[in-house]
């Protein structure tokens, strides 16, 4: 009798994930475990919602395969529009180990639409285009079947292989303003959730 007839391993945990690819799956949180770890991170997170004066970025570091990734991408779905499939499978899988962070959770985002999800991905294109691209993704997500005027900076930008200076920065800014303004788009805190993976620290 070999270990192989005794053990079958999931297909979902015999390849990597990547934030971009998988960003609109729910399969691979369907077999998402939430360990002791990652239920303290989340709760360190969560915490940080009703406070306006605590930092909000985070660095996960760690080894090759650890799950810093399916981590990530488990947090970004739960935080996400709560009408989204990936979302209720997220949060599921959440309320089965805990309950009263997942009931949090769900709180933060209530009667909104979630964050706007931002992950990219680490690669030799310079990070300042990488995170155009994906804004300007996500904000064209969300401006699908909206009416009103588009943020074009973003396009703009990306289209001419440039960096943000200071005064396109400003537009940027301006131009959340007035998206916040026309539509409520960032209610009860909602904004935008970046994730980066796969930096290398050389």
């Amino acid at each position: 009798m070999s270990i192989a007839s005794q053990i079958k391993v999931s297909a979902r945990y015999t390849r990597s994930v990547n934030l971009e690819r998988d960003s609109q799956s729910d399969s691979l949180d369907l077999g998402y475990i939430p360990t002791s770890r990652a239920l303290r991170t989340l709760a360190t997170i969560n915490s940080r919602f009703s406070e306006t004066d605590l930092p909000r970025a985070w660095s996960l570091v760690g080894p090759y395969g650890s799950g810093k990734s399916s981590f990530a991408l488990f947090l970004s779905h739960l935080l996400a529009d709560p009408s989204l499939k990936k979302t209720k499978v997220a949060r599921k899988v959440l309320k089965k180990t805990d309950p009263e962070l997942e009931a949090s959770l769900r709180a933060e985002t209530k009667g909104t639409q979630g964050y706007v999800e931002v992950l990219i991905s680490g690669t030799p294109e310079r990070l300042s285009m990488r995170y155009l691209r994906g804004l300007q993704e996500a904000m064209s997500d969300y401006w699908q079947g909206r009416k009103g005027k588009k943020p074009s900076v973003l396009a703009e930008k990306v289209k001419q292989g440039s960096t943000m200076a200071k005064d396109e920065i400003d537009k940027l800014r301006e131009s959340y303003e007035n998206l916040d303004r026309r539509t409520q788009w960032i209610m009860r805190g909602m904004g935008i959730l970046l994730g980066i993976d796969l930096m290398a620290i050389l």
